[in-house]
């Protein structure tokens, strides 16, 4: 079945179409959005069609694909009238983001509404994390923004892409066992996740993507006392300290320059870029220890994300921290993949396996 995986970003509608014969690559394009853009729903009709013109043939199924969803949405789901509206429920916790999820998908099922429209998110994969992991040290959470205050994660598609890679690739090598996953998103937000086999056990990132790992701009684990220090002492607003921690921190604020994880560890060795790739490199480490810690120990190592080259340099570093648990009696020697394949294609296949699944038991209902 050919289909076309659409996302929103800020600037513009990034589209992939994955052709049924599995011989093609996909085709990967965007769209602008237009310089009045006013996000009306004929703003977002002109978008689609446009979108849907560039296609290198008709699609079959929709995807959109999100970054974050509701949390009882465990992976792909078949686009209702009370899926979008659970979507709504969900815009005070994502209003920057959510909005646009919502009018591209009215405006996929107003031009296609004979077609099928699934919804993939990225915090689905982290839906059934144990109560331990998901939960905050605030009690009681529902209190406060009900069930929205939560880890979520935010990789969880290249985390489920490449945890199965690694699953099918040891079942060649005869490795049969469920294997213990130390799985490593290497994106403008870092994230790293523990995973058995292919269900999600523990994860760095949090509420947002600001959590965990310093990434582009964005800070990581910071003690919320010093957003109050902000607030109270320096008389900050709310807008100012979402700025710090979003756009003027992590790489940025520790370089000075607006630098990718690859131009920090691939390009020219610069004595300004030493502290973050040390910052790094250690906070992975840390990462993976608390997966060895909640697994019992790893099988393989798996590095993804737009950046996945650069795990040939982490990786070392993960593998020698690794080995001072030879004291502890431990002797790790997990196997090493990278996952460089096309997301959208797994995007893809996964929702037409939910599909298909869907359409058998209306069948046989």
């Amino acid at each position: 079945m050919n289909c076309l995986v659409l996302r929103t970003k800020p600037k513009n509608l990034s589209c992939a179409f994955v052709s049924s014969n599995l011989n093609k690559p996909v085709s990967s394009y965007s769209v602008q959005y237009r310089y009045h853009f006013s996000k009306t729903h004929v703003d977002w009709i002109h978008t689609v069609k446009s979108v849907i013109e560039q296609s290198p043939a008709e699609p079959e199924m929709l995807i959109v694909h999100c970054r974050f969803t509701a949390s009882e949405w465990n992976g792909p789901v078949l686009v209702t009238q009370d899926v979008i509206a659970a979507l709504r429920r969900l815009v005070p916790s994502a209003p920057l983001h959510m909005p646009y999820v919502i009018s591209l998908i009215e405006s996929l099922r107003d031009i296609y509404p004979d077609k099928p429209l699934m919804l993939a998110s990225d915090t689905a994969f982290f839906a059934n994390l144990a109560a331990r992991e998901y939960l905050y040290g605030i009690n009681p959470p529902e209190r406060l923004c009900g069930s929205t205050l939560r880890r979520y994660g935010y990789c969880g598609l290249y985390h489920d892409a490449a945890c199965h890679d690694v699953v099918r690739k040891l079942r060649k090598k005869g490795h049969h066992k469920t294997p213990r996953i130390l799985s490593i998103c290497l994106d403008s937000n870092i994230e790293v996740a523990g995973v058995m086999g292919t269900r999600a056990v523990t994860v760095t990132s949090g509420t947002t993507p600001v959590d965990g790992i310093p990434g582009e701009s964005t800070c990581g684990d910071v003690d919320p006392s010093i957003i109050l220090k902000l607030l109270r002492e320096e008389k900050w607003g709310p807008e100012q300290v979402n700025t710090l921690l979003t756009e003027q921190s992590g790489f940025y604020g520790l370089t000075g320059e607006r630098v990718s994880l690859k131009d920090l560890f691939l390009s020219v060795n610069k004595p300004e870029y030493t502290l973050a790739k040390d910052m790094i490199s250690y906070k992975i480490l840390l990462a993976a220890g608390s997966v060895i810690a909640a697994l019992g120990g790893i099988d393989a190592i798996v590095f993804s994300g737009t950046y996945w080259q650069v795990g040939t340099t982490i990786g070392k570093t993960v593998i020698n921290g690794l080995k001072r648990l030879r004291s502890c009696g431990e002797t790790p020697s997990p196997n090493w993949f990278f996952y460089n394949d096309n997301l959208s294609r797994h995007i893809a296949e996964q929702a037409y396996m939910t599909y298909t699944r869907a359409c058998s038991k209306r069948i046989t209902a």
